[in-house]
């Protein structure tokens, strides 16, 4: 994940759509067997739940088919998605400290990274396409290289309390 990661900050622009490929055919194959979950398990529900599950299932389709043909609108589009939540989840993040009646350790800390958050969002949300592609792939490395951080530290948290059974 880290080798992956790095490889994400170093050439954002291929990173980001191979990323977007990816998601497309994440998409496409969900697709997929949703729609051949709708057929089989057609007795769990109505022929509406059928119907809505089958058309929900060709929407993935379609959504990973175009992900894949066109992946430079893919990049831009996740990257909207990406400001999307960025903002939407710091604006919570801002009104979840002053909710409680109780102190909250590193309040302000925590108002300062959901206001950042906010931030980033209304920059990502407002960039040019060409900066799509950075913001996809630099967001996708950091969180990979953080994630294969965090998996090495477990596995070395494991192998130095777990002792082998005789």
């Amino acid at each position: 994940f880290v080798i992956v990661g790095i490889l994400c900050l170093v050439a954002p622009l291929i990173s980001s759509v191979i990323i977007s490929a990816f998601v497309g055919w994440a998409f496409l194959i969900g697709g997929v067997f949703q729609c051949i979950a709708a057929i089989f398990f057609r007795e769990l529900g109505g022929v509406w739940a059928i119907i809505l599950s089958v058309l929900i299932g060709l929407a993935y389709v379609f959504v990973g088919g175009s992900f894949i043909a066109y992946p430079g609108l893919a990049v831009i589009s996740l990257s909207f998605i990406i400001g999307i939540l960025f903002f939407s989840s710091g604006i919570l993040r801002l009104i979840v400290p002053f909710m409680g009646e109780a102190p909250m350790d590193g309040k302000w800390l925590n108002i300062f990274s959901a206001a950042l958050e906010v931030f980033l969002g209304i920059l990502i949300i407002n960039g040019s396409p060409l900066d799509a592609a950075f913001y996809v792939a630099t967001i996708m490395g950091i969180q990979l290289i953080f994630n294969g951080m965090a998996y090495f530290s477990i596995g070395r948290f494991i192998k130095s309390n777990i002792t082998p059974a005789p």
